[in-house]
């Protein structure tokens, strides 16, 4: 996956300078692989060479029934130039404002969106047309972003990653949109819907509302921190291809992370056998798989990973590092996943 950063709200067109080089201090350093990020495409991410363009489907002035032709003909006019500079073009939803609320608008809806694609590749006698997912429209509009997400599949090229409270058009840094300790915007959904399809694209991060409040002299370390949560979501998204890069796995922990694990994976991607600090567990079952003693971890081979199930992760890996495994070490998480186990194991349950 890769990770550029929006400069909605930092990059000033006029004296571009400054927010280019605090965009790229804070390690987002793959700008150049998506266009259509700014509104004004004559600005100078707009003549940067890209790999894939934004481009909004044509919804100003036309009728409902006449949308496909419309943009039909406009997305296929783009080919020529699109294929000159071997760029791929990305579909992107929308919403659509009717008396003040937003509403779906057009690819809003997954089998719309499939068959617009679909059908301008087959014209195209190519797979020159993808889609960008809008997280925020979907916001807006109230969707489950895993149901809208997973009809699409490889058709997703990139996401707009951005928070907002559902009922207004926001852009704001993932995870800072909440009420009464709730998150408003549906992570669960995006991160599961793009594990189900096995996602390795773009994410975009926009913020623009959150850093366009925020004062220049602390958007350095706004953004340093907005790339450290894009990279969380990387790793969130990317678990299920990680475990499938190993042939063989061992788990570091024998509680409710394995558990979890177990359900998820344990069939797709079964562990060896996993391991845990507790000298009381060891020769015991959790849920059928066996615990053993971390110095067991010694006798592995080389390649086989030793996947990390317990919120003390750097606690944990220092223990492994300083035991001189030459295991790829690797950590999971248990927040997103497809399904969980709603009853938490204890220390009596463990008996």
């Amino acid at each position: 996956m890769k990770i550029v950063c929006s400069p909605k709200g930092i990059v000033d067109k006029d004296r571009p300078r400054q927010g280019i080089m605090d965009i790229a201090d804070a390690g987002f350093l793959d700008q150049g692989v998506i266009c259509g990020l700014s509104e004004d495409e004559t600005d100078v991410w707009g003549d940067a060479a890209c790999e894939y363009r934004i481009v909004e489907p044509i919804v100003e002035d036309v009728e409902k029934d006449a949308l496909w032709t419309v943009n039909r003909e406009y997305y296929l006019s783009l080919l020529d130039e699109a294929r000159t500079h071997n760029v791929k073009i990305l579909l992107k939803n929308m919403c659509r404002n009717v008396g003040g609320h937003l509403i779906r608008g057009v690819c809003s809806d997954a089998a719309e969106a499939v068959a617009w694609v679909d059908a301008l590749n087959t014209e195209a006698g190519e797979a020159r047309f993808g889609f960008c997912v809008d997280m925020g429209v979907c916001n807006v509009c109230g969707q489950d972003l895993n149901e809208y997400i997973t009809p699409l599949g490889n058709r997703v090229k990139a996401v707009i990653l951005q928070d907002g409270n559902g009922s207004e058009a926001q852009a704001l840094l993932p995870f800072t949109a909440a009420y009464k300790k709730t998150l408003r915007t549906d992570w669960l959904g995006l991160i599961r819907g793009l594990r189900k399809i096995g996602f390795d694209g773009i994410l975009i991060l926009n913020l623009e509302d959150t850093v366009s409040a925020t004062s220049p002299l602390l958007r350095p370390a706004l953004l340093r921190y907005a790339k450290q949560v894009a990279d969380y979501l990387c790793w969130q998204i990317g678990i299920e291809t990680t475990l499938a890069r190993y042939e063989s796995r061992v788990l570091f922990g024998a509680g409710n992370m394995c558990r979890n694990y177990l359900k998820c994976y344990g069939e797709k991607y079964p562990p060896l056998y996993t391991c845990d600090n507790n000298p009381h567990l060891w020769g015991s079952r959790l849920d059928g798989l066996e615990i053993h003693n971390p110095e067991d971890l010694k006798k592995l081979d080389k390649d086989t990973a030793v996947f990390i199930c317990n919120i003390y992760y750097r606690e944990i890996e220092q223990q492994l590092r300083k035991m001189g495994l030459p295991n790829p070490i690797v950590y999971f998480n248990d927040e997103y996943l497809p399904q969980f186990h709603f009853e938490r194991l204890t220390d009596e349950g463990r008996k």
